[in-house]
This record gives structure tokens, C-alpha cells and sequence, in this order.
């Protein structure tokens, strides 16, 4: 794992160093892991896409995926069509806790 897990964070009492390294861009390497972790045999989320469908589109323009998803991360804005797939559970109490 390239990133630290932050599920159970508590973000008000971070330090810097901690919630420096929460924000940094995404590389490569972490987008690279993500879709060898994905499950083939898995059907696709709400989004509709399979796996297939990821290794492409990332594997078509890496650089611009990565800029997209950065740009997400500075806006902390995750797009509402991803939600459903990168959260935890659907209990209200967890509503908001994405996956690492």
C-alpha cells in the first residue's frame, strides 16, 4: 500500500506531517495498484464500469486520469457517480467514509 489508511482518522486533531501526507497528488504507481486490486470476476458498480473498462481508460492517458483525479483531490470533491462504488457499507453512520 503506497498511502496511508485514514478510515477512524480523527482530522481535528492531526498533526501537519499527518495531514500533509493525507492531501498528496496521486501517483502512478497508486492508480496502477488500485486496478491490479480490482477483481475481474466482481460486477461492476453503480457507475456501470468494469474492470476492463478501467484498465482501459486509465491505460489510454495515465497523465490525464491523474490530473482528473488530482483535481478532485484539491477540490475535495469526489464526483456523485463514484460515490456509491468507493463507500463502505450503506449505513448512515458510515455515509461519507471512503475507501482507502
Amino acid at each position: 500500500m503506497v498511502r496511508e489508511q485514514t478510515d477512524g482518522f480523527d482530522f481535528s486533531f492531526a498533526d501537519m506531517k499527518k495531514a500533509v501526507a493525507v492531501d498528496l497528488p496521486f501517483t502512478g504507481a497508486e492508480i496502477k495498484m488500485a486496478l491490479e486490486a480490482f477483481d475481474p470476476k466482481i460486477a461492476p458498480g453503480i457507475d456501470g464500469f468494469t474492470v476492463d473498462i478501467c484498465y482501459a481508460a486509465v491505460g489510454l492517458n495515465l497523465v490525464l486520469f491523474l490530473a482528473i483525479a488530482n483535481k478532485c483531490l484539491d477540490l475535495k470533491h469526489l464526483p456523485k457517480a463514484l460515490e456509491g462504488s468507493c463507500h463502505k457499507g450503506n449505513s448512515e453512520a458510515q455515509k461519507g467514509q471512503l475507501l482507502p
